[in-house]
């Protein structure tokens, strides 16, 4: 018991806690409301939908190691059951990841460190947004 309670202590004491705080329940929400369009755990990938704690047992850490976005076979999935625009998906999520990331910044307990959080999440969907871009151009 109290290891776990020094364990929870020290993803205070970092300044990133609040920028990990925001990443880990935007990736919670977004991942129990895919199950509300009837996607299950992922088995395929590691992606967004995988079981908390699958890899290692330890939730947080697997949570912060998660990618925000889904693997091809549940992005799939999510896009038979919505009928949604990939292009339009990818945008929004690219401008929810800089809002985030924004907020992190502004946080009085945030910064630079809570900031970088969203680094590979941004970078992420800045990748999807210009490939999808170029398939556009091309076709």
């Amino acid at each position: 018991a109290k290891n776990d309670v020094d364990q929870r202590a020290s993803h205070f004491a970092t300044g990133d806690w609040y920028g990990k705080l925001l990443r880990r329940s935007a990736l919670v929400l977004t991942h129990e409301i895919t199950h509300m369009f009837g996607i299950k755990h992922c088995s395929y990938f590691g992606c967004r939908m995988e079981a908390a704690g699958a890899r290692s047992g330890d939730i947080l850490r697997d949570t912060d190691a998660l990618p925000a976005d889904l693997c091809p076979v549940d992005l799939r999935k999510l896009g038979e059951a919505c009928q949604f625009d990939l292009e339009a998906r990818y945008v929004a999520l690219l401008g929810a990841a800089r809002k985030m990331q924004n907020a992190a910044l502004a946080h009085v307990d945030g910064g630079a460190a809570a900031g970088k959080v969203f680094a590979k999440d941004i970078a992420w969907f800045e990748k999807r947004c210009a490939r999808i871009c170029e398939l556009v151009e091309t076709s």
